[in-house]
């Protein structure tokens, strides 16, 4: 009884799994440009180019610009301006309807001036 409860509790787990177990990968916006996959989960370095109003921003790593869509509970009260280092984590968004491909942030953290980090897109790397 007590293994066909084990096995039950690991059945019942295995679509937040799923959900949940893919983790993002590190990707350039000219990788995702050149070959969108929507729903595919990416982390992104780079700036701020403007922000948009509507919480959306402009955002380059150097290789391209692509949008960002932010929701405001995920900035914490933070402004995003023009050179705003950050690293974010979210999905490709691949509109069905038109060209335009986005990404819908799930998670921004913004690189402090002066980090090894924001050092390191300023050199490019």
């Amino acid at each position: 009884m007590k293994k066909i409860i084990a096995v039950m509790l690991l059945l019942g787990a295995m679509p937040a799994f799923a959900q949940f177990g893919s983790p993002a990968e590190k990707a350039s916006v000219k990788s995702i440009l050149a070959a969108p996959n929507d729903g595919h989960r990416v982390v992104l370095r780079g700036t701020i180019v403007s922000d948009n109003g509507d919480e959306s921003y402009l955002f380059t790593d150097g290789t391209g610009q692509i949008s960002l869509a932010i929701e405001n509970r995920l900035l914490w009260g933070q402004k995003l301006v023009k050179g705003t280092p950050v690293e974010i984590e979210g999905e490709v968004d691949e509109h069905w309807f038109s060209d335009v491909i986005d990404i819908s942030v799930e998670r921004v953290q913004v690189m402090k001036q002066g980090s090894a980090a924001a050092d390191n897109l300023k050199s490019g790397g």
